[in-house]
């Protein structure tokens, strides 16, 4: 486009310079043939310089009219030119913005969903934490109302040796109970620990994406 455009520009500027020579021309000789009227001395010679200078004056007078109308329409296609050109780069500009705003509110869209989902898991956790440390609690109330029956059954041992056996085992039972229902405290903690800090990530990270595309 750029070889195109300057052709076109080159025409003019030998046009331009083909009128301005010609204009220029006729001036000299127009003055040439006064010069020379004027050393003959003769009046019809002079009179003939005299129209042929007012004629050579007119034409280039025109020639450097048309001259200067055809630089002013030259200028202002120029401008033209550039000025769409600025408008087609502003709009690809544009459009390149748009599209980087449209990824980018994409991908804090894509974190926050993620965010949402972590948060959502992390509810969850929180209620079966808590599910699990009311059961943590209720086997306890057990295993310390078995203990305070233990206590009792040990007093009356001599009469309750059946009954203190099975509640020994029940007791064993309820004990090994707890340490599995802890276990797996210690483990929905853990879990919850590790969402946690998988959230507070993902928070951070949208935190700066957010900060960047205000920068940017």
């Amino acid at each position: 486009m750029a070889k195109t455009s300057d052709a076109p520009r080159t025409d003019r500027r030998a046009r331009r310079s083909t009128r301005t020579l010609a204009a220029v021309v006729l001036l000299l000789t127009a003055a040439a043939v006064g010069i020379a009227a004027i050393s003959a001395g003769s009046t019809g010679l002079l009179v003939a310089a005299v129209v042929y200078a007012v004629v050579a004056g007119s034409v280039a007078a025109r020639l450097l009219s048309d001259e200067t109308a055809q630089v002013r329409r030259s200028w202002a296609q120029d401008r033209a030119t550039t000025a769409q050109s600025y408008t087609r780069t502003a709009a690809a500009r544009s459009d390149e913005q748009a599209a980087f705003a449209e990824t980018m509110g994409a991908r804090v869209r894509a974190g926050v969903e993620r965010q949402t989902k972590l948060v959502e898991q992390v509810t969850a956790l929180e209620s079966a934490v808590h599910e699990t440390r009311t059961r943590l609690a209720d086997e306890r109330k057990r295993s310390e109302a078995l203990d305070a029956q233990l206590a009792a059954e040990r007093e009356s041992l001599a009469q309750a040796e059946a009954e203190l056996s099975t509640v020994r085992t029940e007791l064993e039972r309820v004990r090994a109970e707890v340490r599995r229902l802890q276990t797996e405290l210690t483990t929905i903690e853990s879990a919850e620990a590790e969402l946690r800090e998988q959230l507070v990530a993902q928070h951070a990270d949208v935190l700066r994406r957010e900060q960047a595309d205000r920068l940017a």
